[in-house]
């Protein structure tokens, strides 16, 4: 029987070309050797966590890019229980959730947000990530962006044009920057987005896995 222990083992065949078994040094040439099935211990979880976070997809992808097809969806399996082994995605919900012992700076919420448009990250993670930057008010905004043309280039390739976010992104920087990426990247309200949201943090009684004042479902 074939299945999902099947694609993890490596067993399943679809006929796709390409040559070799997924090993995580593919990766990273520190991942050698490190489990692909088994439990990741010892110093293996954070050092694995390290590497794929801030990884543009694209790198990642066309590091399994040689592999069968079989062999390339196991990478990104193992890529997926690395990311939600580092917990980024449950930080997120938690401090969107208004639980004050999750308490981020912008800093470290900018952080946040590249690691979840990163890396191989799931369509949630990316809707939690667009979540950061909504529930943010403007100072705080404009410190998380304050890197325009960094910003820019991970908000861009993170949610890329024609993906099913894209609209949501483009209109929630008209919204607080007067205009979209471009607009942002040119500087457009750097002293002070345009949308008046101050130093209310809209956290506080926004539901987990809604949309809030973005207009639109969690993708799932």
């Amino acid at each position: 029987m074939e299945g999902p222990e099947a694609l993890a083992a490596g067993r399943v065949r679809l006929g796709a070309g390409g040559a070799g078994e997924f090993d995580p040094g593919l990766i990273d040439s520190s991942l050698a050797g490190f489990p692909v099935r088994g439990e990741l211990t010892g110093e293996q979880p954070g050092q694995a966590e390290r590497v794929i976070a801030g990884r543009p997809d694209a790198e990642l992808a066309g590091a399994l890019a040689a592999l069968p097809v079989v062999q390339r969806q196991r990478g990104r399996w193992w890529v997926s229980r690395v990311r939600a082994a580092a917990g980024w995605a449950d930080q997120a919900a938690r401090y969107l959730s208004g639980d004050p012992a999750a308490a981020l700076t912008a800093e470290q919420r900018w952080r946040l947000v590249v690691r979840l448009l990163t890396g191989l990250a799931s369509i949630d993670d990316r809707w939690l990530a667009l979540q950061l930057l909504e529930a943010a008010h403007d100072e705080d905004l404009a410190d998380m962006l304050a890197d325009r043309a960094g910003a820019t280039a991970v908000l861009d390739a993170g949610i890329p044009p024609g993906h099913v976010l894209r609209e949501s992104l483009e209109k929630l920087l008209a919204r607080r920057f007067g205009g979209g990426l471009d607009a942002v990247a040119a500087g457009a309200g750097a002293d002070r987005p345009v949308f008046g949201q101050r130093r209310r943090d809209r956290r506080a009684g926004r539901r987990p896995g809604r949309a809030g004042r973005m207009g639109d479902r969690r993708p799932g």
